[in-house]
C-alpha cells in the first residue's frame, strides 16, 4: 500500500476486522518495524533513523492515542499529560496543561490517578496528552471509542482544530459517525488499500462498511 498525509489532512482508515488498520497504524508511527518498503515521517525516514531520532521524532513532533490509553497508573492526570516534555529535560508550563486537559472536560480532574478515573475519562487524559505539544502529525486509534456521543464531538473538535493549524491527522475508526467527520477515508481489505471515499457521507460510509464486512465473512 502506498500513502501520503499532508499537513492539515485529516484521514480515516476504516475495514473489517482484521484488515490491518491498526497494523498500518502502528508502521506509520514508527512503532512498529515495517519488514519494507519506507516511512517517512515529517522528514525523517523512520526505518533508517537512529533510535535517538526516533525517540526525539516520538516527542516533539508526534502525538499517538492509543486505544488503551497507555496512562502511568502512579501520575496524576495532570502528571501523564506533562510526561512527555519530562523525558526531554523540560517541563510544559503548569497552565498549559491544565488548559489542554480543560479543552477534553478534564481539567477539574487534574489531579486523580488513572485508576480515579472511568474508562472515558482516561482516554481523555490520554488525548489531552497526545495533543499538548501541537504535533506535526497524530496518530489514532478509535479516539473515540469509550466516550459517548457528546464527549466524543468534544475530541473530534479538538482533532478538526489541530488540523486546521497544521497538523496531519490519521485516525482508526469503526464508527462512519466519526470516519464522516474527516477529509477522506482510506479503506482496507488484506493490508491493501481497496478504495478512497472523499467528503462522504455516515450514511454512505455504513453502507459501504457493511458490504466490507458481508464480503468478509
Amino acid at each position: 500500500m502506498s500513502l501520503t498525509l499532508d499537513a492539515r489532512e485529516w484521514v480515516a482508515v476504516m475495514g473489517p476486522s482484521g484488515s490491518g488498520k491498526s497494523t498500518v497504524l502502528l508502521c506509520a508511527a514508527g512503532l512498529l518495524q515495517a519488514q519494507s518498503g519506507s516511512v517517512v515521517l515529517d522528514g525523517v525516514d523512520v526505518l533508517n533513523a537512529s533510535e535517538q531520532q526516533l525517540t526525539a521524532l516520538r516527542r516533539d513532533r508526534l502525538g499517538f492515542i492509543f486505544q488503551e490509553f497507555n496512562l502511568v497508573p502512579a501520575l496524576t492526570a495532570e502528571q501523564n499529560v506533562g510526561l512527555p516534555a519530562r523525558f526531554s529535560g523540560s517541563r510544559r508550563p503548569r497552565e498549559e496543561v491544565l488548559d489542554v486537559l480543560g479543552r477534553v472536560g478534564m481539567r477539574e480532574k487534574a489531579g486523580s490517578r488513572p485508576d480515579q478515573l472511568s474508562g472515558g475519562q482516561r482516554q481523555r487524559v490520554a488525548i489531552a496528552r497526545a495533543l499538548v505539544s501541537r504535533p506535526a502529525v497524530v496518530f489514532a486509534d478509535e479516539p473515540t471509542g469509550s466516550l459517548d456521543v457528546r464527549s466524543g464531538d468534544q475530541i473530534l473538535d479538538e482533532l478538526q482544530s489541530l488540523a486546521d493549524e497544521g497538523s496531519a491527522v490519521l485516525m482508526v475508526t469503526h464508527d462512519p459517525r466519526v470516519a464522516a467527520r474527516t477529509d477522506r477515508v482510506i479503506w482496507l481489505r488484506d493490508g491493501r488499500i481497496e478504495e478512497e471515499m472523499v467528503a462522504a457521507s455516515a450514511e454512505q460510509i455504513a453502507a459501504r462498511l457493511a458490504g466490507l464486512e458481508d464480503a468478509a465473512a
